[in-house]
């Protein structure tokens, strides 16, 4: 067979393989998802997210604490923004308006955020894996992992390189994942 002939059978089913592996990729499950731009510009900043001892309930709760950098400008640290992405099975979203906060001017920041083993049920993009603050699209500073042991979550520390958050972050201007909320602040 020649090189002219030969080139449209090995092009064309690559190209249809790949346009549908785009459709169908995790997170997107055919449909196209609008993304935001991260909200605000990006700060050299430090920060971590520990589990706090929830004592005899079977809830987990996350501190995060973020701080810009010594020496940041603190005009583009009044413009910057960070968040807490959730990591679920086939998606990872943070919501621009509502999963994303300022930062202190004056020293760390704090959010936390309480769990339930309920918000570990498996909804529309599978269930809660790990947690991470994110301070721009590709940069994670601090995770850990989310998990369920005889009946109480379990939280624990996570490399931010770990394959389990070494994943895009979808920023929307409106995020919903079902189970809607894991414990909204």
């Amino acid at each position: 067979m020649s090189r002219r002939k030969l080139l449209p059978v090995i092009v064309i089913p690559v190209v249809l393989v790949l346009l549908g592996a785009m459709f169908s990729a995790s997170g997107n499950a055919g449909t196209a998802t609008p993304e935001a731009p991260w909200p605000g510009p990006y700060i050299c900043s430090e920060g971590t997210l520990t589990s706090i001892n929830a004592g005899d309930s079977p809830n987990g709760r996350m501190l995060a604490q973020i701080e810009p950098c010594a020496g940041a400008d603190p005009a583009r640290v009044a413009e910057a923004r960070w968040g807490v992405a959730f990591y679920r099975d086939t998606r990872v979203t943070i919501d621009a308006n509502s999963g994303t906060f300022h930062y202190q001017l004056d020293g760390p920041t704090y959010r936390n955020w309480e769990l339930t083993p309920g918000d570990l049920t498996p909804g529309e993009h599978g269930r809660i894996r790990a947690a991470c603050i994110v301070v721009s699209q590709p940069i994670r500073r601090a995770c850990v992992q989310i998990d369920a042991v005889d009946g109480a979550l379990v939280i624990t520390p996570l490399p931010t390189t770990d394959p389990l958050v070494a994943r895009k972050v979808f920023v929307t201007d409106n995020d919903t994942p079902n189970p809607i909320c894991a414990g909204c602040v």
